[in-house]
């Protein structure tokens, strides 16, 4: 698929697990956001969390009681590694701070049938396809994925309502193109998608089965990724309307022409912080001896690209300064930005693993906690700002944009994002 001709005839369907995969498997023939443009999303669906009648659990707090009585003894099945059922289960096993099985199946189908026959424990499996299971009384629902409760189950909690606040998963489809696809194309492609899964009666029959349509108007999202990759998606064309950077990045990108230099709105600092999953005990980072203990006693480092990455160039002067570097440190693992950092971090096994990158990232992951910024003279604070891309579709709306996110009525939405204004 990625060798496809960049003609808009060969689009790729996909969902979140080809995201989680670029964190979890390194020597694909293929990245993600090198070798392919987003064209549209299609939509997305809750996930549900059963049990099979013979497990005692009636409730999501009972089965957590149950399996912190008996750490090791139950399990779940997914559909495989990397898909979203594993990473929700994985996700619950950190948030709930509980030890469970992982039985992966090369596929769903072998793992709903061994729910469904009690070879299996408990699985996270889509709303859409689990439910009429659940109505027949042939699983137990315990609780759903999302925010809100699903309109398919509307009596069964969520799981952040049940007892693991702020918990939160769904599976997605989108459509993606291959890279070079031509942005006159792309464009044309995401207009006519939207519009197919816009139809009264497609989402009446989405709705019914517990999908829902993804937003294809303004989705706010900052992405912090390494320059490189930045620059290499906006140079190759793929369609965007405002760039969230960094302050000295946007300024470099207005001296070429991209960005609108009046429309240059600063956000706040980010500072680089330490992270570690959910539900492990926070180490103590105050000061240099402790920050240096901690880190000398970590199982494993998760950064990203020390050679390219901000937060990562800068953590590798630190172990330098810390004198834990050249092999007196823990093993390093090193993502190619933030963001997938923190997610192999969230999906990993080891007791006492530790993460540094920046704190938006560390917040905007699922499964991780911040411990806090690095403190005092190891610390770094970097001024991000958002600004107008000089190709948007629509200057007005996008400069709209950019005033309503640096301006006061989102203080609240930047701070909580981990920004210090």
């Amino acid at each position: 698929m990625a060798k496809s001709a960049p003609d808009g005839y060969t689009l790729l369907l996909m969902s979140n697990t080809h995201t989680v995969n670029e964190s979890l498997i390194r020597n694909k023939p293929f990245v993600l956001t090198r070798d392919f443009v987003p064209v549209a999303p299609i939509n997305y669906s809750d996930l549900v969390m059963v049990v099979h009648p013979s497990v005692p659990a009636k409730t999501l707090a009972e089965f957590i009681a149950l399996a912190k009585a008996q750490p090791g003894k139950l399990n779940y099945a997914s559909s495989g590694p990397g898909t979203p059922y594993h990473m929700a289960g994985e996700l619950f096993k950190a948030m709930a701070g509980v030890d469970i099985v992982h039985v992966p199946y090369k596929g769903s189908s072998g793992a709903r049938t061994d729910i469904l026959g009690g070879q299996v424990q408990m699985m996270f499996d889509a709303v859409t396809t689990m439910s009429e299971h659940v109505k027949a009384g042939q699983v137990r629902a315990l609780a759903t994925s999302g925010k809100t409760r699903s309109s398919v189950l509307p009596d069964v909690p969520t799981v952040s309502e049940a007892g693991v606040p702020g918990y939160e998963a769904t599976i997605w489809l989108g459509v993606m193109a291959p890279k070079g696809t031509p942005p006159a194309i792309v464009n044309k492609l995401n207009a006519e998608i939207t519009k197919i899964v816009s139809r009264p009666e497609v989402r009446g029959d989405w709705g019914k089965e517990g999908e829902l349509r993804a937003d294809a108007g303004v989705d706010v999202r900052a992405t912090f990724q390494p320059v490189g990759a930045l620059e290499d998606r906006l140079l190759a064309g793929e369609p965007c309307d405002v760039v969230v950077s960094t302050a000295a990045m946007l300024e470099e990108f207005a001296r070429d022409g991209r960005v609108a230099v009046s429309t240059i709105s600063t956000l706040g600092h980010v500072h680089t912080g330490i992270a570690v999953r959910s539900g492990e005990d926070a180490p103590l980072i105050g000061t240099s001896e402790e920050l240096r203990a901690s880190l000398a006693t970590a199982t494993r480092l998760y950064v990203p690209d020390p050679e390219r990455a901000t937060a990562g160039i800068h953590f590798v002067k630190v172990l330098r300064a810390l004198g834990l570097h050249d092999g007196a440190t823990p093993p390093i693992a090193s993502y190619p930005n933030g963001a997938s950092a923190m997610a192999a971090l969230a999906a990993s096994t080891e007791r006492r693993a530790l993460g540094c990158t920046q704190i938006t990232e560390i917040k905007s992951t699922p499964g991780v906690a911040l411990v806090g910024a690095l403190p005092g003279e190891f610390d770094l604070a970097t001024l991000y700002a958002a600004a107008v891309w000089a190709s948007t579709r629509d200057p007005e709306l996008a400069r709209r944009f950019v005033h309503r996110l640096a301006g006061p009525d989102s203080r609240d939405l930047r701070r909580d994002a981990g920004f210090e204004l």
